[in-house]
């Protein structure tokens, strides 16, 4: 399922297993990028999904020790 998908369905567990994914499997994707994949999310899904998603993704980071 995609990072849009899990959004729009409003499962944040699926928002946060695909950052923590994104950053473990040392795949290349930057701090920034997550950044503007939430982005689009806004876009597509709306502000408050946006915010959600950006809130999952600073535990994620925090808990990593990456803010």
């Amino acid at each position: 399922m995609s990072q849009r998908a899990a959004t729009r369905l409003d499962l944040p567990a699926l928002a946060i297993a695909n950052v923590q994914c994104a950053i473990k499997n040392s795949n290349g994707v930057t701090q920034e990028e997550i950044r503007s994949i939430i982005h689009v999310i806004g876009i597509y899904c709306g502000v408050p999904q946006a915010l959600e998603c950006f809130r999952s993704a600073r535990k994620v980071l925090e808990e990593e020790g990456l803010v």
